[in-house]
């Protein structure tokens, strides 16, 4: 099994999409954690991770901060939303 997996995430706000690869073991708060500090950089703007929510845009469902990325169902390819 691999250990990692390759999504693609939407972040409405700037209509721009990020490839992300996120380790299976790791808490979906971390993740969007993560997420934020990365676009941050690229982009030069500012987000606030507390606020953020990650959605699953092929189920039509809000992930849990605290469930991990396995726990989450995340798989490659997924199409997430980060809002």
């Amino acid at each position: 099994m691999n250990d990692k997996v390759y999504v693609e995430v939407f972040l409405p706000a700037l209509n721009a999409s990020y490839d992300f690869i996120l380790p299976l073991k790791m808490k979906i708060g971390a993740v969007i954690d993560l997420m934020a500090e990365a676009i941050v950089e690229k982009e030069h703007i500012a987000l606030c991770p507390n606020n953020l929510l990650l959605f699953d845009f092929d189920r039509k469902q809000l992930i849990d901060f605290n469930l991990s990325v396995y726990g989450a169902r995340i798989s490659d390819g997924n199409r997430l939303l980060l809002i």
